[in-house]
């Protein structure tokens, strides 16, 4: 039987429809806004269709228990996402105090030894809030990022994602998305970065299918995920530290965890990458975005 094309035009419609709501519901106090747009998530959010493969995924990561509750907490996760997206611009310092618990000195002292430093972080609800909050902090941000109109729903949500980033990358410093159309590219834009010694992050954990000579695999919950490493290697070329980490949410504040990479080697870091996922994922299952990606890449063959 032929695969069934997927309906983008469909989902693009019903993912504005939920934006216009959150765009509404961001005018209430942020706990009421949260929890009717979590409540309204459980019918209406635009990520229904993926509930198939987010289990695949929950399952190939161990979670077979725990999946439905996952589940309910990713579509939590995303309608938070989606409220932040209309809050990022409006975000201070004070409210990184009240709200985010972190210690960014260790990050500062990477910085202040004039290389640049490269935070590998991973797709999850609050990835934009996370670069956010870093530059509240006051340090110089720049993010490697697909350009905008490389998403299939542009037409239908493109106001709703530059929203997004302008909010965010008000508070960089200087600072910017860099948004690239090639793989060379962004080994370009990660060079200039590091020589303005700047912070850049990178997220590169989504499985590559295109062959080409930046593509290796790494092992992740099991399964053989096919990343891109460019930008990585160059950050080991060039002797730019490098940082693994996330932000975790619990209620209404959020966590701010990372850790130093001290592996010599592109593939040690890598390697060290997808274990800190794993890592962040026993402590909070639902994490990881890529979850809905999981299900559908090979297992590892051991030898």
């Amino acid at each position: 039987m032929a695969q069934t094309e997927f309906d983008f035009t469909s989902f693009g419609q019903v993912y504005r429809s939920f934006l216009q709501t959150a765009e509404k519901f961001a005018a209430l106090p942020t706990p009421v806004a949260r929890w009717l747009l979590s409540r309204r998530a459980g019918t209406k959010s635009p990520l229904l269709w993926q509930q198939d493969s987010f289990k695949a995924g929950a399952f190939a990561a161990g979670f077979e228990k725990e999946w439905p509750a996952l589940w309910r907490k990713k579509l939590e996760d995303h309608a938070v996402f989606c409220l932040n997206a209309f809050a990022h611009h409006r975000l201070s310092p004070n409210w990184v105090a009240r709200h985010v618990t972190a210690d960014l000195d260790p990050l500062r002292k990477i910085l202040a030894e004039g290389r640049g430093c490269m935070f590998l972080t991973f797709h999850h609800a609050f990835h934009h809030t996370l670069f956010t909050i870093v530059g509240l902090a006051g340090l110089p941000v720049k993010v490697l990022a697909a350009p905008e109109e490389s998403s299939p729903i542009f037409s239908d949500i493109g106001p709703y994602i530059s929203r997004l980033h302008r909010g965010c990358q008000k508070h960089f410093n200087g600072g910017q998305y860099l948004f690239f159309q090639t793989p060379r590219q962004a080994v370009h834009m990660t060079k200039q970065a590091f020589q303005e010694k700047a912070l850049l992050f990178s997220l590169n954990d989504f499985p590559v299918e295109k062959l080409d000579a930046e593509r290796d695999h790494y092992s992740v919950f099991g399964r053989q995920m096919p990343v891109a490493t460019g930008s990585i290697r160059l950050a080991c070329k060039m002797s730019v530290p490098l940082v693994v980490g996330g932000l975790l949410r619990k209620g209404e504040g959020y966590r701010l965890v990372y850790r130093p990479l001290v592996s010599q080697s592109y593939q040690d870091v890598m390697r060290d990458y997808f274990a800190e996922l794993e890592n962040l994922s026993t402590q909070q299952p639902a994490f990881w975005d890529g979850l809905l990606w999981l299900g559908a890449q090979p297992a590892l063959i051991r030898k």
